[in-house]
């Protein structure tokens, strides 16, 4: 069973307290939280985990602004955006590239 801890510069997700992802993110000035870097550890690539945890950091987040600046942050709303009104794209896409 994953666990995820919520803090000011990055979100982690565990099994068994062992970190298998991670996001780091940024509050701005006015309060907008940007989704810098998602990174899934490669023993648990291909397993829906970054799925998993973008629907967790989706929801811990869904009172604030979002600023998907990941790549895969970016897609994932992209795909979600009847879904999710929060989110403000970057103008010229995600700066992240995977």
């Amino acid at each position: 069973m994953s666990n995820m801890k919520f803090g000011k510069d990055k979100i982690v997700m565990t099994i068994d307290d062992k970190e298998i992802a991670y996001m780091t993110i940024k509050e701005t000035e006015n309060g907008d939280i940007e989704f810098i870097k998602l990174f899934v550890d490669p023993a648990f690539r291909g397993q829906g985990i970054a799925g998993k945890f973008m629907e967790k950091a989706a929801e811990e987040y869904k009172e604030k602004n979002i600023i998907p600046i990941c790549s895969y942050a970016y897609s994932w709303y992209k795909k979600k955006t009847e879904e999710y009104k929060n989110v403000h794209f970057p103008e010229n896409g995600p700066a992240c590239k995977i």
